[in-house]
């Protein structure tokens, strides 16, 4: 994980850099985590699709083409339910900063172009789900930074922004309602998580095979656990039946009792 954290640091640096020597600007600023699966309890069947603001859409395509490029056989994937971003408001007597999810950016950025919104209308221009709308919409309501001209929301409410929003604090933080992983959805991430972490097992197990050609069972185990720890905690129950799942595959053979080899 720590890892994870300093390659990112550097990658911005780096992303930033490719932009100064391009004389390319993006107009927003724009800093990002690149986190490996299998070390993050992290699952993307949680992250809803949505239509990313035309703001942010030039950021996201030349970041992916530079990551790209520089990581040939890698895949993104964007996790749109843990991003964030702060907005500047700017049509009050004063301006206001709001830190603001991912959902709520692109719902409060179709107002530069509307005046009013219907729910529908919001679902169909950031291509939310209904449940995902209304969580990213009813903080905005409660802050009183959008107007609601119905108690529930339903697909006909009409939403505006609020003209006479006024508060103490210039920075505000209306966070997104809070929803609880469904028994399902937990299983999912655990399920996925583990197939991630055996995956890199298998190929940590290869690689010092490959490399060494023939080790002793002992010796396997302590530097397979040795070289995930900085993603990691592999416990060896795990490891020992990674190690079976590639004899299977014929990807390595046992040389005795307590001895394997690299099948070439």
């Amino acid at each position: 994980m720590f890892t994870d954290m300093t390659v990112s640091a550097d990658l911005n640096t780096r992303f930033k850099d490719f932009l100064d020597q391009s004389e390319l600007k993006l107009g927003v600023g724009f800093d990002i985590l690149v986190l490996t699966a299998g070390a993050w309890p992290l699952s993307q069947s949680s992250s809803t699709d949505v239509q990313i603001p035309a703001e942010l859409e030039k950021s996201v395509t030349r970041f992916t083409t530079f990551y790209n490029n520089h990581h040939n056989g890698r895949k993104l994937s964007w996790l749109w339910h843990l991003s964030k971003g702060d907005l500047r408001l700017t049509y009050l007597n004063k301006p206001y900063e709001l830190a603001v999810s991912i959902y709520q950016m692109a719902i409060l950025l179709l107002f530069n172009t509307n005046d009013t919104l219907t729910l529908q209308d919001i679902l169909d221009h950031a291509t939310l789900k209904d449940t995902e709308a209304k969580r990213a919409i009813k903080p905005l309501i409660e802050l009183k930074i959008l107007n609601c001209n119905t108690t529930e929301l339903e697909p006909s409410s009409d939403i505006s922004l609020n003209m006479s929003f006024s508060s103490k604090r210039t920075k505000l933080k209306p966070s997104a309602a809070v929803q609880s992983d469904t028994p399902q959805e937990t299983t999912q991430t655990h399920a996925s998580i583990n197939q991630d972490r055996n995956l890199h097992l298998q190929a940590t197990i290869v690689r010092l095979l490959k490399s060494r050609k023939r080790m002793s069972h002992t010796q396997l185990m302590t530097d397979v656990i040795d070289q995930v720890k900085g993603r990691f905690k592999a416990d060896v129950v795990v490891v020992k039946r990674c190690v079976e799942v590639l004899l299977e595959k014929g990807y390595m053979e046992r040389d005795g009792r307590d001895w394997y080899v690299y099948v070439a």
